[in-house]
């Protein structure tokens, strides 16, 4: 059985006028090593940044 872990993330939109947003993501903001399944190693701290336009 593999270890136990603990993944950490957060995100964040902000309206600058209405239908138009800045959206923001960290995942894995600790930088935790794990293996979601046997021998596939997940990916260290990940960052995004967008914009979102609806009408």
């Amino acid at each position: 059985m593999p270890p136990s872990y603990l993944v950490v993330g957060i995100s964040a939109r902000y309206t600058i006028i209405k239908g138009l947003d800045l959206t923001a993501r960290v995942t894995n903001l600790l930088n935790r090593q794990y293996e979601p399944a046997n021998g596939f190693q997940a990916p260290g701290i990940e960052a995004l940044a967008g914009v979102a336009v609806s009408f």
